[in-house]
């Protein structure tokens, strides 16, 4: 058997990589930064979550993608390496103020927890149907306790500048919870727009 030498790609390399062959050669110049992107939909009942998709019309504390929506700006990219879903409940009269936030299990939430994810960037599908199942601490294969509902994926997919994102849940029924949001939060190595490069 041929072995060869193999080293992994690092996040940031990866994202280099795919920029330099879109022809974006100045990404290695950005600065590289922790991103952690959130956005929260109502859980009314609905069985189709599309995160990101229209977040410009939502406020903090429920999105953090306001002025940008569902694209990264000039200079700025990301590498998707962790996810997890929690719940989100604003209080009834001030939708500014948060009365809590917990995990999916915590709710009872079976109709989530049976879903799955795809992920959608320039209308292509880059994640397809991911059981939600495997962010379940149960069944989890990264999870570190009983609790952690975090998902660390396989593959860095990188979402480039620019360029329009979805995160589609599909769940199973449940039972409408007022005042409460399901959130999807992504985590991972980026890049933003570098002071020093760009004056």
């Amino acid at each position: 058997m041929n072995r060869g030498n193999y080293s992994m790609v690092s996040p940031q390399r990866k994202i280099i990589g795919v920029q330099k062959k879109m022809g974006n050669t100045g990404i290695a110049q950005q600065q590289g930064t922790t991103r952690v992107i959130y956005d929260s939909l109502p859980l009314d009942g609905a069985t189709s979550f599309r995160f990101f998709e229209n977040s410009s019309t939502r406020q903090f504390p429920l999105t953090n993608q306001n002025s940008d929506g569902n694209k990264l700006g000039v200079g700025e990219s990301m590498a998707i390496q962790r996810g997890y879903l929690s719940i989100t409940t604003i209080d009834n009269l001030d939708p500014r103020i948060v009365t809590g936030v917990n995990t999916v299990a915590s709710f009872s939430l079976a109709g989530i927890t049976a879903g799955e994810l795809s992920v959608e960037i320039a209308n292509t599908q880059v994640i397809k149907k991911l059981a939600l199942r495997s962010w379940d601490p149960r069944f989890n294969k990264s999870s570190k306790h009983a609790t952690d509902g975090s998902f660390s994926f396989d593959t860095d997919v990188i979402i480039s500048p620019l360029f329009e994102f979805v995160f589609i849940v599909r769940a199973a029924g449940y039972n409408p919870i007022p005042n409460s949001f399901l959130t999807l939060t992504i985590e991972g190595v980026g890049s933003i727009i570098s002071p020093k490069q760009t004056m």
